[in-house]
Order: C-alpha cells, then structure tokens, then sequence
C-alpha cells in the first residue's frame, strides 16, 4: 500500500509540475514582427530549461508605435522557487517597462519592487533594453547580467559594453548606468543568459564565449540564430546533462522590402500629381473580341 501510495503521490506531483510548466511558459512573450518606416523588427527568444520549470524568463513588449521593449533574466536558483520568482519578476518588469522612460528606469523600479519581503534573498540578473524601429537607436541597461552581441551586416561581432548595476532583489538599487546605441539594417542583437556560455561537455568543459561568437552567421533571421546557438550548445554537450536553463534572444533589423501593393500605390500617387505618369490606353486599338 505504502509503495502504491508513493507512487500515487509522484504522479500528481508531475501532473502539478506540468500544469506549472504550462503556466510558466504561456508567460513568455510570442515572436514580434515590429514595422516602421523602411524598416522591420524581428525578435524571438527560445528557452530551455533544465528541470520541468525553471528561472530563466525572457519578454517583448510593444508600446509605442514602431518600438520594442525588452528583457531577459535568469533568477539565482532553479525549479518551483525559481519558478515562482521568476514569475513575480516578469510580472514587475512589464509593468514598469509601460510606466518607464527608459531601461534603467525599468530596472530600478524592478530593483525597488523585488527586494520587498524577499525572505527568501533570491535574486535575477536582468539585461532591459528599448529599440526604435524607425531609427534603429537602442539603449540597454544590465542588472549584473552577461552582455550582449551585436552582429554586424558584415559578419562583425561586438560585445557590447554594458556596464552592469546590482542583480534585482538583494536590496533597492538605482545604479543601471545607460548604453546608448544603434542597430543598422542588416544587423542583429544576440543575448542570452549564462546557461549557454556555462554548459559543459562530458569532459567538464564549458561552452565559452569564444563559441558562441564562432556560431554566429550573419545571413540568418532572427529565429534561425536562436535555433543555431541553441542546436550548437547540443553539439558540444554532447550526452552530459544539461546542468542549466538555457536561453537565447535575437532581435534583428532588415530593410523592408517594397510589396507590389506599396509599388502600386506610389505609382497611382505619383499619377495624381502627373496623369502622364500612367501608362495611357491607346483610343485607336481595336478592343472587338475575337475567337481563340
């Protein structure tokens, strides 16, 4: 009975474990496709994590026209507790990123709002950032999280010097010092979060930074650079458990190609100012059907 009993007693404890996993991932944010001007926003963000839940979050959030919010975190512990931090941070965040006018705005109201009755003196490493579609300009503010990449049209990668303030939730803090910076056509944002630079092989090897850059191809879209730095992770791993969430966020600009619509519509409005412009019919043709 006692065994039939523990059995039981696991059973609902994985059914919980799953609805919390559903729950948990019905809070990360959907992939945006964001327009502006000449130009377009592509964000997507794949996570992985290491036990059925996890800490790691990531967001988007539009809230202005032709503009895109951001974040990505990694809380300092992982399964339920993590779970549950995580899920009062992401909460937090996108509250204040519709309150705030800039990054570390986001993060010191986050700062404020975490270290409130945190007992338990759990903490996020958090990277916030804000893109204008339009004019490609980016600011960025890192709450002790790893810096980013940008990834030049010519294949270029730069890590971005972030400088990082304190991790959210030890205590309130306003020190997230502002990186201000641009996106070209062409060129992508990469971060991520330390369970992609930290994995190790069976041979106790970590994944490193250097990789990470090596993996990187400039052609691929957005969702194209998650999947690879995520499939080249697997790679090197191996068959060694994977010890941490793993997560990995793009946002890539690219110019907006013309649709025929749009050259359509150019066209007629260039013909109101000059009916020359339009191709004119022909008053001597002869229109009358013929049989084929």
């Amino acid at each position: 009975v006692e065994i039939g009993e523990m059995g039981a007693a696991r059973q609902k404890l994985q059914s919980e474990l799953s609805i919390a996993r559903d729950i948990q991932r019905a809070m990360l944010s959907p992939p945006r496709r964001v327009r502006a001007g000449a130009t377009e926003l592509h964000a997507c963000a794949v996570l992985e994590a290491a036990k059925e839940v996890g800490g790691d979050f990531y967001s988007f959030i539009e809230r202005g026209e032709g503009e895109l919010w951001f974040a990505i975190g990694d809380v300092s512990d992982k399964g339920v507790p993590a779970a549950l931090f995580m899920a009062r941070a992401v909460t937090i965040l996108e509250v204040a990123a519709h309150a705030s006018a800039s990054p570390d705005q986001v993060l010191a109201e986050a700062s404020r709002r975490l270290a409130e009755g945190n007992d338990t003196c759990m903490f996020a490493t958090v990277l916030c950032g804000h893109l204008d579609v339009r004019s490609g300009r980016c600011t960025l503010a890192s709450a002790g999280h790893d810096a980013p990449l940008l990834l030049h049209a010519d294949g270029r990668v730069e890590t971005l010097p972030v400088e990082a303030g304190p991790p959210l939730g030890f205590e309130a803090s306003a020190a997230f010092p502002l990186w201000h910076g641009s996106l070209q056509p062409g060129a992508s944002l990469l971060a991520f979060t330390d369970g992609v630079t930290e994995a190790f092989d069976a041979d106790d090897q970590a994944y490193g930074s250097e990789r990470l850059v090596a993996a990187l191809q400039r052609g691929d879209d957005a969702a194209d650079l998650c999947r690879r730095v995520i499939a080249d992770v697997h790679e090197f791993t191996g068959a060694a458990p994977q010890s941490d969430d793993i997560t990995v966020l793009a946002i890539r600009l690219d110019p907006l190609a013309a649709t025929h619509a749009d050259a359509l519509a150019n066209t007629r409005a260039g013909a109101a100012a000059d009916p020359q412009a339009l191709p004119q019919e022909n008053p001597h043709a002869d229109t009358t059907d013929r049989p084929r």
